[in-house]
């Protein structure tokens, strides 16, 4: 019997996560499931053909969400070598789930693939405007830079709390910009980080940039995050909108309401 590979993927909202989590459903060898720790919600579960229904999943994970992980997410199926879901930052800090959060900070043989944003001021701006479209808000509003500035503080402390959480594990890095630009050696290094067969997977969509679409409500803040970021005409590709404002978290970096962040980056930055 061939060994079965039981992983996470851990990502913030608005990374590219659901577009790489379909994509890896498409091998014949992984299953990845979606959010099944939501608070109110079990959203992007793989169903098999013993899956019980909706009212009996949530019964099942409110009487043990170690149980209801192990026979409904990690048990092996027919063919299957890789089974995992995926968690978004703030699953980690739900008390509901506190004692399976434990179990999969101890449980040392599951891998972790860790999807990250570099750009952290297009992923704020994205997550904003999405969060406003969910609301059905017809008019934008434009967020405050003080308001950017905190989700980069809070986006990387984040990460480096996870880091640290699942220390212990075998675990593989990327970002979402790594994925963008080179998505078939990204997906052969998941491929075969989980132990699966390579070049059977490409992004079933390619994403698109950051899905913020600049509105004239929203101009105002172009240039005060630039002038937060200490960076000026930024350069924008052809037919392309001019976010992000700044190429990577770095450049946001420059600013010294951010400056003793600058040491807990994931990765260096140029």
């Amino acid at each position: 019997m061939s060994k079965h590979t039981r992983f996470l993927l851990v990502a913030p909202a608005r990374s590219g996560s659901t577009v790489l989590r379909t994509t890896l459903n498409g091998h014949p060898e992984i299953v990845c499931h979606g959010e099944v720790l939501g608070r109110n919600r079990i959203l992007g579960l793989v169903r098999g053909p013993e899956t019980p229904g909706g009212e009996a999943l949530y019964k099942m994970r409110e009487e043990s969400v170690c149980g209801f992980l192990e026979s409904q997410i990690f048990s092996p199926r027919p063919g299957v070598s890789a089974s995992g879901f995926k968690a978004l930052y703030y699953h980690f800090g739900e008390l509901q789930f506190a004692e399976a959060i434990d179990e999969l900070a101890s449980s040392v043989d599951m891998k972790v693939v860790f999807l990250w944003r570099t750009d952290l001021v297009k992923r704020a701006l994205s997550e904003i405007q999405h969060r406003m479209t969910a609301a059905s808000k017809e008019a934008p509003v434009a967020p405050e830079v003080a308001r950017i500035a905190q989700d980069c503080r809070n986006q990387l402390t984040c990460f480096s709390w996870l880091q640290a959480l699942f220390s212990g594990h075998s675990c593989i890095k990327f970002s979402y910009e790594e994925l963008v630009s080179d998505q078939k050696a990204v997906l052969n290094e998941i491929c075969g980080f989980l132990g699966v067969e390579k070049d059977r997977i490409m992004l079933s969509e390619k994403p698109r940039g950051s899905g913020v679409t600049e509105t004239a409500p929203s101009r105002g803040i172009v240039q005060r995050l630039r002038d937060l970021a200490g960076v000026k005409g930024l350069p924008s590709e052809p037919g392309r909108s001019p976010y992000p404002l700044v190429s990577n978290a770095a450049s946001l970096l420059k600013a010294d309401a951010l400056r003793e962040y600058r040491d807990v980056l994931p990765w260096k930055q140029g």
